[in-house]
């Protein structure tokens, strides 16, 4: 098997890629019944050229140009609008343009509103679903898209509601909802296919390329994007973001393969077909995928560069989603240039957010690079903590893929479909089975070695002096690895996982009032851009530590995530006040020590009361919601305060 740096890299960028791909209508001779009932035939030119201008942009420019002197488009809604849908392709195709993408996209939105044309309206709303995935809003990317497809089915309008399946395809596929995605993708198939609609067909092959890179089904990825590049090429399409797309693609089965000449080509043009393009999803994915590339290649400073480039990219979008995967990857590159202090506190930081978001891939990407950062700092046994963690998560993210893997080649989706046509789990029986059972003893085997490889580093450590004379203690650490489990790694304090386990085996056991009590660093987000991550991680370690003196001992005090923190405190509800009043002073009586210097910290505090464990058990996800909901009070008034939620 090819050597792989990191297959999670790959798992993610596949799905990166997988959304990508636009869904536009193909080419002038496709099939548009629903249009052509709307279009005038004097304005079928106009329909003729927003057509061109989804398949080659460069090409409608000019004819775009010339219509608009002899039919000039304000003369009724249709002809507007099919002008303003050419202009919005025209102009996200533009290397200099897309700036008036915007623009022309509200105007759509005003003309479907003023006209009462329920079409334009419906179109106007799929370009905004569409650039809420480009932004990685997913869940109102969902909700538009599921109006648009209801409304173009109630129309008959099948190209629009075809375009809506494939993103709504797309978002489960970013969900790991490979199944729903891959129906998704027959539904809108059998449509494209029915309609001529080729430029379609080659994107849904390529997107269906990257649901079995997903499953690392590689040989059926690699088979389904040749097809696509094949039917891309043979009608003469020039899209640059579709063609960007699949290079991206085609990169990533060669880094499988182990192919670096050609992932290097397919990379190049990737990036320069990207650059023609305003998609701020697909400049990213090229960047990740031109760092990763630079890794491999122990180019660290170039690919510290590229991460930086995608990181102040995020900054500018005000993406705050995609910055973990940028810093990972700069971490990676610190880690490279032997600054492993600096790739440690990147990757934690990432990790932790990713962890929250339940980004299960890129997550374990990040405790990756944190393992080996803190074995490059000579700090084995928390080296250990992470690989081990590292290595039972990725066999739970593993097996719960396999798990999908398996219903996915089981389901017969496209029993109809012709041999030339796309198909989307069809195959032999025997075959699925011996699929799987190959991929099985992949994994079986990755898996083996992932544990050897863990095994070897006790045999690795035994070199170090250090750890010759603490041999002896190495059972000892296993042990306390267990113990640990429960703590967040920068505080010491306990963690969600321990508060879970707290709720269900000793909370029960109190029976005396408790409070619940969510505390939040006060602009926290600023302390990290302005002072770095190291800063705030300064910032934390003293709170934590500051809260600990704080409350006593049976108080149960845990790291929520991020900043927040959670308090279970022993309290009659007469002093609840004063108990946050005296945490509170505790916190801020003075100022924080850091690396930079002194630094005044507030905290906002939101907290309710519970009548016993076991209410506090019962009830736990209602009552942290009213301890959060006084919390983001106490902001909305101006932070530095307390609150306990009305009622209590």
């Amino acid at each position: 098997m090819p050597q792989r740096r990191c297959a999670l890299f790959l798992v993610f960028s596949c799905l990166f890629v997988g959304l990508l791909i636009p869904v536009l209508p193909a080419k002038a001779d496709i099939l548009q019944p629903y249009l052509q009932a709307q279009v005038s035939p004097v304005d079928q030119l106009y329909l003729e050229t927003y057509l061109k201008a989804t398949n080659c942009p460069n090409r409608a420019k000019e004819q775009l140009r010339q219509l608009e002197r002899t039919l000039k488009p304000e003369e009724n809604p249709v002809r507007q609008a099919l002008h303003l849908l050419a202009s919005l392709q025209i102009e996200l195709a533009d290397m200099e343009g897309g700036q008036q993408a915007d623009l022309f996209l509200a105007q759509l939105a005003a003309l479907g509103e003023k006209s009462k044309l329920a079409w334009i309206e419906a179109e106007a709303r799929y370009y905004q679903g569409v650039n809420l995935v480009d932004r990685f809003q997913l869940e109102a990317a969902q909700a538009t898209l599921q109006a648009v497809e209801a409304t173009a089915r109630e129309l008959g309008y099948e190209a629009l509601r075809a375009r809506a399946l494939k993103w709504l395809g797309n978002i489960d596929a970013d969900r790991d909802r490979l199944q729903s995605a891959l129906v998704y993708y027959h539904q809108a198939y059998q449509i494209f296919n029915k309609q001529h609609d080729f430029m379609q067909v080659a994107k849904l092959l390529s997107n269906t390329s990257t649901v079995y890179m997903r499953m690392e089904v590689w040989p059926k990825a690699e088979e389904y994007l040749n097809r696509a590049i094949e039917l891309y090429h043979a009608n003469h399409y020039s899209q640059p973001a579709t063609e960007a797309s699949l290079h991206i693609n085609a990169s990533l089965i060669d880094k499988y393969f182990d192919r670096g000449a050609q992932r290097q080509v397919h990379l190049r043009e990737a990036h320069k077909l990207a650059e023609q393009t305003s998609s701020y999803r697909l400049k990213m994915a090229t960047l990740l995928n031109l760092a990763d590339i630079q890794l491999d290649l122990a180019q660290s400073r170039e690919a510290y560069n590229s991460a930086s480039r995608c990181l102040i990219m995020s900054y500018r979008n005000q993406d705050e989603k995609g910055t973990p995967y940028c810093n990972v990857l700069m971490a990676s590159a610190l880690l490279q240039m032997g600054q492993p202090d600096q790739a440690k506190t990147l990757a934690l930081a990432s990790a932790e957010k990713l962890d929250e978001r339940d980004d299960r891939k890129f997550y374990l990407f990040a405790t990756k690079i944190t393992a080996e950062s803190y074995e490059a700092l000579g700090e084995y046994q928390q080296a250990l903590t992470y690989y081990k963690r590292y290595i039972e998560d990725s066999r739970d993210y593993l097996i719960e893929a396999r798990r999908q893997a398996k219903i996915v080649v089981q389901q017969e989706l496209g029993a109809e479909l012709e041999e030339n046509e796309l198909t989307l789990l069809k195959a032999e029986n025997a075959l699925q089975t011996a699929r799987i059972a190959t991929q099985n003893a992949r994994e079986n085997v990755w898996l083996l070695a992932a544990v050897v490889g863990t095994l070897g580093l006790y045999i690795l450590y035994g070199q170090y002096s250090r750890i010759r004379r603490r041999h002896h203690d190495l059972a000892k650490s296993h042990a306390e690895l267990a113990i640990r489990s429960g703590q967040d790694v920068l505080t010491g304090l306990s963690n969600r996982r321990f508060v879970e386990n707290w709720l269900r085996t000793k909370a029960t056991k109190l029976r005396q009032p408790l409070m619940v009590a969510v505390l939040d660093v006060d602009h926290f987000k600023r302390i990290n851009d302005t002072l770095g991550h190291d800063v705030g991680d300064q910032v934390l370690v003293e709170l934590a530590a500051r809260m600990k003196r704080a409350l006593p001992a049976d108080d149960m005090l845990a790291r929520w995530g991020g900043e927040e923190f959670v308090a279970v405190m022993r309290c009659e509800p007469k002093v609840a006040r004063q108990r946050l009043a005296a945490l509170q002073q505790a916190i801020i009586e003075k100022p924080f020590e850091t690396t930079v210097g002194e630094r005044t910290i507030t905290v906002s505090i939101g907290a309710t009361m519970a009548t016993s464990g076991e209410n506090l058990a019962a009830d736990w996800e209602t009552l942290l919601k009213q301890a959060d909901s006084a919390l983001y009070q106490v902001k909305h008034n101006g932070r530095n305060s307390y609150l306990i939620a009305e009622g209590q």
